[in-house]
């Protein structure tokens, strides 16, 4: 029985080092990880920035692009405005004209209607 507890003793004593030396081993494969995660992290970078570099290069060009349409579309309703304010008056007048021509002919159509000469 004592040969057995000795025997227990040992086997106990031998898992206990052989945990101890697998912890460490697991920290030290958690280590060398952890620096080839580090070092992927750094050949990574350069990549990265050049992808983030690219797309704000793609946004800026799709911002460009927006503003020059709608650089266009307002100098295209500046040169409507433009010659609306020139346009205007000139209809305006060609309106009156129009309407004194139409109170005219009204005038006439009542004449003829009711009898009187026309001039």
């Amino acid at each position: 029985m004592a040969a057995l507890l000795q025997q227990t003793t040992g086997d106990l004593h031998d898992l206990q080092q052989q945990y101890e030396s697998a912890s460490h081993a697991k920290e030290e494969l958690q280590a060398i990880i952890q620096g080839r995660q580090k070092e992927q992290q750094k050949r990574e970078r350069p990549f990265k920035l050049w992808q983030d570099a690219a797309a704000l290069g793609d946004q800026q060009a799709q911002l460009r692009a927006e503003i020059v349409a709608a650089d266009n579309e307002y100098r295209k309703m500046t040169t409507i405005l433009e010659i609306m304010n020139t346009k205007t008056p000139q209809l305006v007048n060609s309106l009156q004209i129009l309407r004194k021509f139409n109170i005219g002919l009204q005038e006439e159509v009542q004449q003829v209607l009711h009898g009187r000469p026309t001039v």
